[in-house]
């Protein structure tokens, strides 16, 4: 007994001292490539009060207090809906179905539409829909099947309509053979039943090359089929809407932008429009979703959200209006007036933020994690600010808009009080997003003028996002291994994410056992699971160039392949790693992209001013220097130079390689997709722009509750 238990001392001394040295070791190589890995390296100077932003008159109260408070509660979006315009009695069209056998003279309807085979047509006036195969249209008295396989049910259907179709190979089969079906319908064609018997089982038909040869597949969308609008058919629906939308007095293109509370904003009132109406002769009717795919209209080219595309809504006896936009607008001058209220507390923060720097409380010894602000009053603020900004632009005020858009900037201040974490460099990394759009926007909108784009580029020369994600990541990872050293491990493990069991999840109960477990291990796997924690960070850092502010994302991803197949190997000291160590993979890109934009930004501010000056573009970037910029920014991947070129029709193109790394000409990013997951995609100003703030990326993410 007495040799057990001193073999097990002598196991776990071993332990303690193997894991103990081989972090000293860690430690000192580390700090010999710079690393931070001491609290002296993260500890803020003492800032004298008169100097201290938060000690100013109420920004404690707003900004290190726990929210709500009243600034929030002034800018609370309740009291807006009360200046909000609905546009529900905005209707721009109304459709209506009809049997393709109909006559429909010719002044009943706006437009006369024909769906059939999943496309959608014109269709003659006065006449009918019969030029097809009279199988399609022979109604049959009486159809009954009595457990028939579905798939026999079909070929018999399609034969009796004269239709050649081909099962797809992976549709869905019960095992044990295809679903009997069981049904009797009366005084229908063969093609109507057959329509309504792939309805039942969300099946649908799709043309092939052939005339009428379909292909019977699983419904790509269980709301209804897809819908093909062929060329003259959209171009008579759209000339007809901007005909009555015009006639109602309204302009083209419609002033408005999105605000980023996804808030649409316009210039001016938009005016009744007297619908036009549209008839659709079909055998089959569908949801509102499939309706809307009659429309690939765009009426919203300054918009940059999905909220503001047409919409369809189901009307009366069966029919469906088509409206535009949100359900709410706003005018400019009334979200002005609404949040002109707050101006007061708005130069409050103005005043506090001419002080030299932010820093909480006096006390600068190391007491665990600093102390957090109210983000969420952060967040409503920049949104409230951008959108004012916004609405300053819509009404040509760019010198009132640039006050707003300085304020955003300025803000930042509040989120690099040291030491840094990963929230506040993150929120500084969207806050810069959300600054970036309104610049855009005014762009866009040709409302910024000479003195103010020279003023804005000035600010956007300060945005330099990757030094402040080197320092978060430089702290959390000493905050993690200070912590795994101070803390008991089974309660350290219980406030990380458990991600080092593999599928399927272990019950609550196991996880705790596990946990209990470790109260058991020798200290020495601490000691061995900060090394390793504290190397696979290093190995990220070292995808980063904090001097010459460049990231190098193929080092970045082959590190986090890297880590992750180190953290899948089985043993307690990497169970332990695998179950703390956080990925910052896409905090980086996100930062690699907005600073991107934000250098976009720049020297397309720099580009207006040329052209104001010279009525043109320039040939090159280096004509720019040093009358319009002072710099040339690199592009953040890999550092080389940005891309330009002007276009044939006297624009330019202006773009950086993305995440892959490779110049893919200026392919920009889907507008429904984020990176870093699209391989082949450039960063393009103004289409980036577009697809980044309205598609649940950073942006909305990062200010986000």
């Amino acid at each position: 007994m007495l040799a057990a238990v001193a073999l097990l001392g002598l196991y776990y001394l071993e332990e303690d001292c193997r894991g103990w040295c081989q972090w000293r070791l860690c430690k000192r190589q580390l700090e010999a490539q710079g690393a931070a890995l001491d609290w002296l390296a993260f500890r803020p100077a003492k800032v004298a009060d008169e100097e201290n932003i938060l000690k100013a008159p109420r920004m404690a109260d707003w900004f290190s207090a726990k929210s709500p408070n009243d600034l929030t509660e002034k800018l609370s979006s309740a009291g807006l809906v009360t200046v909000a315009r609905s546009l529900d009695s905005n209707v721009l069209a109304q459709v209506y179905q009809t049997d393709p056998d109909d006559p429909v003279p010719e002044g009943n309807v706006d437009v006369l539409l024909s769906y059939r085979d999943g496309t959608l047509k014109l269709s003659p006036f006065g006449g009918n829909e019969r030029d097809h195969s009279a199988a399609d249209f022979q109604v049959i008295p009486l159809i009954v099947y009595d457990g028939v396989p579905l798939t026999d049910a079909i070929m018999n259907l399609a034969r009796q309509g004269e239709i050649t179709c081909e099962i797809d190979a992976d549709l869905e089969i019960k095992p044990g053979g295809p679903p009997m079906v069981t049904f009797r319908w009366e005084n229908l064609s063969a093609q109507q039943t057959l329509t309504a018997l792939l309805t039942n089982y969300a099946l649908e038909m799709v043309s092939l090359h052939s005339n009428r040869t379909f292909r019977i597949r699983r419904a790509a969308e269980p709301g209804g089929p897809k819908v093909q609008v062929e060329t003259a058919a959209q171009e008579r629906l759209e000339g007809a809407i901007l005909a009555a939308w015009k006639a109602a007095g309204n302009q083209m293109p419609i002033q408005g932008l999105m605000g980023s509370q996804d808030y649409f904003l316009v210039a001016r009132e938009l005016k009744p429009v007297h619908p036009i109406q549209v008839a659709v002769r079909t055998e089959r009717w569908w949801p509102a979703s499939t309706v809307s795919q009659f429309f690939p209209i765009q009426l919203l080219p300054t918009s940059r959200s999905r909220l503001a595309a047409l919409r369809v809504q189901p009307g009366n006896s069966g029919s469906f209006n088509l409206l535009l936009g949100p359900p709410h607008y706003y005018l400019a001058a009334d979200y002005l007036a609404w949040s002109d209220p707050v101006r007061a507390e708005f130069d409050t923060i103005r005043s506090g933020l001419k002080r030299a720097c932010a820093q909480a409380g006096t006390d600068c010894e190391e007491a665990g994690p600093p102390q957090i602000y109210d983000y969420v009053t952060v967040r409503v603020l920049i949104q409230t600010l951008a959108q004012r900004a916004q609405c300053h632009l819509l009404l040509n005020e760019s010198e009132a808009a640039l006050q707003e858009l300085t304020l955003v900037h300025e803000v930042c201040r509040l989120l690099k009080r040291r030491p840094v974490t990963i929230v506040p460099a993150m929120m500084d990394v969207a806050v810069n997003g959300v600054y970036v759009g309104v610049v855009a926007d005014g762009l866009r909108l040709g409302a910024w003028r000479e003195p103010q784009l020279k003023i804005v580029q000035q600010q956007l020369d300060e945005v330099d996002l990757l030094p402040l994600l080197v320092e978060a990541a430089q702290w959390e990872r000493y905050h993690l291994c200070r912590a795994i050293e101070s803390e008991p491990l089974p309660k350290l493990m219980r406030s990380m994410k458990f991600v080092g069991m593999p599928p399927p999840q272990p019950s609550l109960e196991t996880k705790d056992l596990v946990y209990g477990l470790y109260s058991l291990a020798p200290r020495g796997w601490a000691y061995q699971a900060m090394a390793t924690v504290a190397r696979l960070d290093q190995d990220l850092l070292d995808s980063v160039d904090g001097t010459s502010r460049v990231v190098y994302p193929e080092k970045m991803e082959d590190a986090e392949s890297a880590a992750q197949a180190l953290l899948q190997r089985t043993g307690p000291t990497t169970f332990l790693a695998s179950t703390i160590h956080p990925s910052f993979t896409h905090a980086w890109a996100v930062m690699a992209r907005n600073q991107t934009l934000a250098n976009h930004a720049l020297i397309a501010c720099a580009l207006e001013r040329y052209r104001l000056a010279h009525s043109r573009y320039p040939d090159r970037l280096e004509q720019l220097v040093p009358s319009f910029a002072t710099r040339i920014p690199r592009d953040v991947i890999h550092g080389e130079p940005l891309r330009y070129r002007l276009e044939e029709n006297g624009r330019f193109l202006l773009y950086s390689v993305g995440w892959n790394g490779k110049d893919d000409g200026g392919t920009p990013e889907p507008s429904e997709a984020y990176l870093p997951d699209q391989p082949r995609c450039d960063w393009v100003w103004g289409e980036s722009i577009r697809s980044k703030e309205h598609s649940h990326g950073a942006t909305e993410l990062s200010l986000s509750k």
